[in-house]
């Protein structure tokens, strides 16, 4: 029973069929998709960028995928086209839409210029925050998530389009811009090496004293990451995928090689791809980089039970359990659906944090309270020092008793997600597999001896 048969795992061919786009448009992307009105852009403008024939097409081959030249000038012609539209809602002394026009035609410019002989415009790897501290590869959500279920769509927020917490970021360019580059980067060879190998930028001052001038700006790929865990003598953490997901084999195989040849860079992810991870467990016959941890990520089609029956999911997630680089499952659970109000993770004492990061901190207050969620304007929490988030106890208390009811009352164990990937494990806390305690502190997603579900409310 517990052998691979493909009729059991049939992800979504089209992520973005006409079916789930409809959703989206009428349902919004991100939490505060309600709020989008007051922006010059619309869901619809970001959607059709998305579904541009080479990023809504399928990609389930294990076959190279070189994008040819129809396809670049096809992308370049769809941002041409969102930059018009943008101009055209405009209004006299209208400046609104200068980012995204900006973000635009620096992909543009990039793929006008050539994608394999110019350093990509975005960082391929952005450095983590006080609370994910890590080096992190997104990709666009989505359209690289063929498995994705109850998390792209449906109304588990309020009538939204499913609790996916990427498309918030979607109100912003650059990580719009930057998930869309990555993408183009996953899915061609050419795209691939540049992730391996990084590049130089050339920047220019926009404003200021220095408004004008040049300056280098390293874009980060694997070999970088690799040569400073080298130089500072213990392993760096990367985390695959905080947008999007594993789309094909290929690209499993694509991260699992670069792995394999980079012991000293220490990576996980959650996903919900399980049809290609098994895939590849097949064809290499169970081996796995030792430097890879695999998080079960819920809210797949696999726990549709209008398409999967409980007897073929538990098959299903059984197998996956099996697999080498398998940690557990992580459960995202709706409060509200549970009769919570939707209580924030962590909350800010603001006692604590530093005076040079008060007064935007301010700002960020003052713009959320007013609801502006327009354009480049929109409401961004600055970067703030982890001490300065605690737990809300009233979140904890609420997940807490939602995983007895739903994990507890099965005999299962649990624990629930701090917020703070850098050390939810603190220093001496926990007993390692050899029966010793932690001597610092570490992230438990990124543990494969781990073994017990990780749930977290959705956000």
């Amino acid at each position: 029973m517990d052998a691979y048969n493909p009729t059991l795992l049939q992800p979504m061919s089209d992520p973005f069929s006409d079916i789930i786009v409809s959703e989206l448009i009428d349902y919004g992307i991100g939490r505060n998709a309600k709020k989008q009105s007051k922006s010059i852009t619309s869901r619809p403008d970001i959607l059709k960028l998305v579904n541009l024939p080479f990023f809504a097409k399928g990609q389930n081959s294990l076959q190279a995928d070189a994008i040819n030249e129809d396809g670049i000038k096809g992308i370049i012609a769809g941002l041409e086209e969102f930059i018009q539209i943008i101009l055209s809602r405009r209004g006299v002394n209208d400046t609104r839409g200068v980012a995204w026009i900006k973000g635009a035609n620096n992909m543009i410019g990039w793929l006008s210029r050539g994608l394999a002989t110019n350093v990509p415009p975005y960082a391929i790897f952005a450095k983590g925050n006080a609370k994910l501290p890590y080096w992190q590869f997104s990709a666009l959500a989505g359209i690289t998530c063929p498995s994705a279920g109850a998390c792209l769509a449906g109304t588990l927020k309020g009538g939204e389009s499913g609790f996916c917490y990427s498309f918030s970021a979607w109100r912003y360019p650059a990580p719009f811009f930057r998930q869309m580059q990555n993408t183009l980067l996953i899915r061609t060879p050419e795209g691939r090496e540049w992730i391996r190998t990084g590049g130089i930028i050339r920047k220019t001052v926009g404003s200021g004293k220095r408004a004008g001038q040049s300056y280098n700006k390293r874009n980060v790929g694997l070999d970088y990451i690799e040569a400073e865990a080298k130089a500072k003598g213990v392993p760096t953490v990367v985390r695959l995928y905080v947008d999007g997901d594993m789309d094909t084999v290929r690209t499993v195989t694509f991260w699992m090689d670069e792995l394999y040849k980079r012991p000293m860079i220490s990576a996980y992810g959650y996903s919900k791809s399980w049809a290609h991870f098994i895939s590849y467990d097949n064809i290499n016959n169970g081996k796995w980089p030792d430097n890879y941890t695999l998080n079960l990520s819920g809210g797949s089609i696999f726990e549709d039970r209008t398409q999967v029956p409980l007897a073929r999911y538990n098959i299903i997630y059984n197998r996956m359990k099996k697999l080498a680089i398998a940690r557990e499952g992580f459960i995202a659970y709706d409060l509200k659906q549970y009769g919570y109000p939707d209580y924030d993770m962590n909350v800010i004492d603001e006692k604590k944090i530093p005076v040079e990061k008060r007064k935007k901190y301010k700002t960020y207050l003052r713009k959320k309270a007013k609801g502006v969620s327009g354009d480049e304007k929109a409401p961004l929490i600055p970067d703030l020092p982890e001490e300065v988030y605690e737990r809300n106890r009233d979140y904890t208390k609420a997940i807490y008793a939602i995983a007895k009811k739903e994990l507890g009352s099965r005999g299962l164990k649990f624990f629930a997600c701090t917020g703070k990937c850098g050390k939810c494990l603190p220093a001496g806390r926990v007993i390692m597999p050899d029966g010793s305690r932690n001597t610092s502190n570490l992230h438990a997603c990124g543990q494969r001896w781990f073994k017990v579900p990780i749930v977290i409310g959705v956000h």
